[in-house]
């Protein structure tokens, strides 16, 4: 059911919080990272594309404004 682009998770110390992860695989061809987005650059770690709690609910609110769906 994921149509977004999946990760991996090699290597990564917080694959088990990220959505990119943890999702299912959707139904048809599958994107994936051809390199996992993370970085550890003098032991401090950074991803761009992480996809925790709360990106999920930031997302869904994007997703109801665009579909006009946003309480007022």
């Amino acid at each position: 059911m994921s149509d977004l682009t999946k990760c991996e998770g090699k290597k990564c110390p917080i694959k088990d919080s990220c959505y990119r992860y943890t999702s299912k695989s959707g139904e048809y061809q599958q994107s994936w990272f051809t390199k996992e987005p993370f970085k550890i650059k003098k032991k401090v770690f950074t991803c761009d594309m992480f996809w925790g709690g709360d990106t999920q609910k930031l997302y869904d609110d994007i997703v109801d404004i665009i579909n006009g769906n946003r309480n007022k």
